[in-house]
């Protein structure tokens, strides 16, 4: 992964953290693992359903091709 599209993973990640009002590296750290975003297997999976829900049938592009 570039260093730039790292930089903005990690933005999103403690934008997200902030909002459920983490506020501390300590804390961040325990919801970090907490929610298990170091597991690829378990936090895709829920990321694409959140995802779904939120878009529902608004996609732009045929998801069938990604």
């Amino acid at each position: 992964m570039s260093k730039v599209k790292q930089e903005s993973s990690w933005k999103m990640i403690a934008g997200a953290a902030g909002r459920q009002g983490i506020e501390t590296r300590e804390a961040f750290d325990n919801w970090f693992v907490q929610q298990r975003l170091n597991d690829p297997e378990y936090f895709l999976p829920r990321l694409n359903q959140r995802l779904e829900e939120i878009v529902g049938d608004g996609w732009v592009f045929d998801r069938s091709q990604v």
